[in-house]
């Protein structure tokens, strides 16, 4: 038998923090979080709030979903939005870092790159972001029923592939995009911020309930399932 369920896809980088918050960030605790991305730039809160929305809603409810517009590096106003009626039987939340899971403070200590080294020589950054994703993070992560972990073939690729997103930013959005990122050193800057979180993901994946594999060329290679599934 087939059965109809009505789903809603959420995007992590919807709920980035806008710009103005980031750079308040930036201001009491560190520069290097003015830069959208790792683990304190979202509004975990409000995601969770959405969720919760759309958990209870009921079949007149409207629940607002909000938009982000990496090409302006902001929040669109709420007249930009998405919306979703009723209650949807499966909501599906994709994002870069879902599952990720903090090290202790020692595997800190020493940089992982040139940006570590030279913007975050004290620690500082990284020590806050580890923090953020120990605390937040992982209680949106326990919300989950059900995870699905795409795992790429190696940092660089993940590089190559991010590259081709921006490339693919900068046709659509040629007259507004900052185009902060090309293929020198501003887009290794920009990667850098990501490499820790992303090279540990690689190396020792989170649990999850499904383990897909994929190749260079984006194609799934491989698919394992937890054991408790079999």
């Amino acid at each position: 038998h087939c059965f109809a369920v009505s789903s809603c896809v959420l995007s992590l980088d919807d709920f980035y923090l806008s710009r103005h918050a980031r750079r308040d960030l930036a201001d009491s605790v560190h520069p290097l979080l003015a830069t959208r991305g790792v683990p304190g730039t979202h509004d975990v809160e409000a995601l969770m709030e959405c969720m919760d929305g759309l958990l209870s809603a009921d079949s007149d409810t409207r629940t607002p979903l909000p938009r982000f517009d990496k090409s302006a590096d902001d929040r669109l106003p709420e007249s930009r939005w998405h919306s979703v009626q009723g209650r949807p039987g499966v909501i599906l939340l994709e994002g870069w870092c879902l599952g990720a899971r903090a090290v202790g403070a020692h595997e800190l200590e020493a940089p992982l790159n040139s940006l570590e080294a030279e913007q975050d020589p004290d620690g500082l950054w990284r020590h806050y972001v580890n923090d953020q994703l120990a605390d937040r993070y992982q209680g949106l992560f326990r919300r989950f029923d059900r995870s699905l972990f795409l795992q790429a073939p190696s940092w660089e690729a993940v590089q190559r592939w991010r590259l081709l997103q921006e490339a693919k930013l900068i046709r659509n959005r040629s007259d507004s995009y900052r185009a902060h990122l090309d293929e020198g050193e501003a887009f290794a800057t920009f990667m850098a911020h990501y490499e820790r979180i992303t090279r540990r993901l690689l190396e020792s994946p989170p649990a999850s309930d499904v383990h897909l594999a994929l190749n260079e060329q984006q194609c799934f290679t491989a698919l394992t399932l937890n054991p408790s599934e079999r």
